[in-house]
């Protein structure tokens, strides 16, 4: 009986805490590199720096997806990530 609790607790666990925002799950480690290299294949970083604490995670998605349009080699999962990492850091964060 104990084993069935204990199995059914993790169920639901993994059921609730399975569709959490990205915000609240830890940016990939890989993030700031990818900001770094895709975002200076087409510009210089400043223009990332100027929305650093001003955008939202959710301003980041719409931005990056944008780039994604004029042709940034990022995908979904990537954009996610780094939009999550950009999104957790402050005016003057070094990236």
């Amino acid at each position: 009986m104990r084993m069935v609790l204990a199995v059914a607790c993790a169920a639901l666990s993994v059921a609730i805490l399975s569709p959490l925002p990205a915000s609240l799950v830890q940016a990939q480690p890989e993030a700031p590199a990818l900001v770094r290299e895709r975002c200076t294949a087409c510009h210089n970083l400043a223009r990332v720096r100027e929305r650093i604490g001003k955008n939202s995670e959710k301003d980041w998605v719409d931005y990056i997806g944008r780039m994604q349009k004029r042709g940034a080699r990022v995908d979904d999962a990537q954009k996610a990530a780094m939009a999550a990492y950009l999104s957790t850091l402050a005016a003057g964060d070094a990236l």
